[in-house]
């Protein structure tokens, strides 16, 4: 990349002329970036966490938010803390798990015990200390400087005068509203995070998060696979419009014709998921009436809370938060949000719509990866091609095949990738995986692959698999339980990725060989940092 200067400006803006261009220094210069952690995610409300993560006292999990570990936990009078997570004698991290439930936090350094709110308890040699050693503040770990909460999603910021977080929210409350009124009781975060990381500005997935623009010929396969699916899709068309919310916020809110569990039926899911999804949109006109039913069950909506949470309540609602790790790359980390009293039935479908369209396993996400990191090369070029020109929509008022490796599959063959969090035996019914594919998505996802439009892996990545420690470890009848370990490698553009942990198989025989019932990945990396995607077949 060439050198950079100071950015002289950062946007180019013609109203008359209807032009609005963005400086690409801006994804690029580290100078940039050290000013946006200083003035954005020093100072600005920052998603730290849902109510439902910490269910009962004692429930904990740590976080990265905003460049700080956080430790965020409920006390035994119910009540949610978010401390730093660092130990006031020498710094040490106190809490190095990422989530569990305790009585207590003890930090293995010098053996000092913090209660569920961070407020030293005991520490040994108490003698050799200050008689009320414990009760100064400085002796705790120390609180965040704010944290507040709205409809169960908690905020941090490390500014003491920060206005609100509702002043902070303003009109973001009412889409929070429309989507936390899915649920009767309450909405619920599901068993399973999705972690991977991006090549690529963090501004970058901001913009691609609100951008409908891209969706026709970015997740061309996606649909084509809803239109190969028998009832896949609803008989509605794609229109909506964008919204912006004030102080960094946006929204797009639209129809589209995927099915959504929380009343929008398609002829895919059977007379069962008919009645099932009739009885949910009664439950919400009875409690909102029909316009409001309406907005809840029909329309999509990509909101985004600046400066680094999305939530897109699609056709399924996730939860994504994103930070920079680099002016090139970036980390997420993304969770699935359900109503926390939906049947068996509901959640089976909310989360395999969630796994067709989004997280690094998805039909779409993978794709998006792509073009924001080819975005990023093209970057390279910023000292002679300047400028992002995002005019669309100035001036408007509303900005509006198989191959024969699929042989070795059953015809009712299951093909898992769970979250790396979640038990070995965790199922994609009720927790989030990265895949969970059915034969049927599992073909498709082959024919998508062997497509140009399949922009993640095109041009064609090359990729090699190493498998090493085969194990037969039971037999069931004819079948049989086998294991083994795997190493698989991509290189696309210069940049090799590894992927490596074990594979579980049940194998079936016919025809005189075995063929695969069910393959489920067990990655041994934390979630997907690096690799940011899986967009290839493990």
């Amino acid at each position: 990349m060439n050198a950079i200067g100071p950015m002289k400006t950062a946007l180019l803006i013609d109203e008359s002329k209807k032009i609005f261009k963005v400086s690409r220094q801006a994804f690029v210069d580290p100078v940039i970036l050290d000013a946006e952690r200083a003035q954005i995610f020093d100072k600005c409300w920052l998603y730290l966490g849902h109510s439902s993560e910490l269910a009962k006292p004692g429930d904990f999990v740590t976080r990265q938010v905003g460049g700080r570990g956080i430790l965020f936990a409920r006390d035994g009078k119910g009540n949610l803390n978010a401390m730093l997570n660092t130990c006031p004698h020498r710094g040490t991290q106190v809490c190095r798990e990422k989530h569990g439930s305790a009585k207590s936090f003890q930090c293995f350094y010098h053996g000092w015990v913090f209660g569920l709110d961070g407020t030293l308890r005991s520490q040994p040699g108490e003698a050799s200390y200050a008689e009320d050693f414990k009760e100064r503040s400085t002796s705790s770990m120390q609180q965040v400087p704010r944290l507040e909460s709205y409809r169960d999603f908690n905020f941090i910021c490390f500014d003491k005068n920060v206005e609100s977080l509702s002043d902070y929210l303003g009109p973001v409350r009412e889409y929070l509203d429309v989507i936390c009124d899915q649920a009767e009781t309450a909405m619920t975060i599901v068993g399973g995070t999705q972690e991977y990381s991006m090549r690529a500005n963090w501004k970058l997935l901001t913009e691609n998060s609100i951008d409908g623009y891209h969706a026709l010929t970015t997740h061309a396969t996606y649909l084509n696979y809803l239109k190969a699916t028998t009832g896949g899709l609803a008989q509605v068309a794609f229109e909506g419009s964008a919204r912006d919310l004030g102080k960094g916020h946006a929204v797009l809110e639209y129809k589209a014709p995927w099915g959504r569990p929380v009343a929008q039926w398609i002829p895919s899911w059977g007379e069962d998921g008919k009645r099932e999804l009739s009885r949910l949109y009664d439950g919400l006109v009875n409690r909102f009436g029909k316009e409001r039913a309406d907005r809840i069950a029909t329309f999509n909506r990509n909101l985004f809370i600046f400066p680094n949470l999305v939530i897109n309540d699609i056709m399924a609602v996730t939860v994504r938060t994103y930070y920079p790790a680099a002016p090139d790359f970036m980390n997420i980390s993304a969770w699935a949000l359900a109503p926390k009293e939906e049947t068996e039935w509901a959640r089976k479908y909310r989360l395999f719509n969630f796994l067709e369209f989004l997280g690094p396993g998805g039909f779409a996400t993978p794709d998006d990866v792509e073009a924001l990191e080819q975005c990023q090369r093209g970057f390279r070029n910023s000292s002679e091609a300047q400028w992002n020109d995002i005019s669309k929509g100035m001036g408007k008022t509303n900005p509006s095949y198989d191959d024969e490796w699929l042989e070795l599959f059953t015809d009712d063959a299951i093909y898992y990738v769970p979250a790396t969090d979640l038990a070995v035996d965790a199922s994609p019914d009720n927790n989030l995986f990265y895949i969970a594919d059915d034969r049927f998505r599992l073909s498709e996802r082959v024919k998508r692959l062997m497509k140009r439009t399949a922009h993640a892996e095109f041009p064609h990545s090359k990729t090699r698999h190493l498998v090493s420690n085969v194990r037969i470890r039971k037999r069931i009848g004819d079948d049989l339980e086998v294991s083994s370990a795997f190493i698989t490698y991509r290189t696309k553009d210069g940049v090799t990725d590894v992927y490596f942990g074990s594979n579980r198989y049940r194998l079936v025989p016919g025809n005189g060989t075995f063929r695969i019932k069910e393959k489920r990945c067990l990655l041994d990396s934390e979630g997907l940092r690096a690799q940011g995607r899986v967009s290839i077949i493990l």
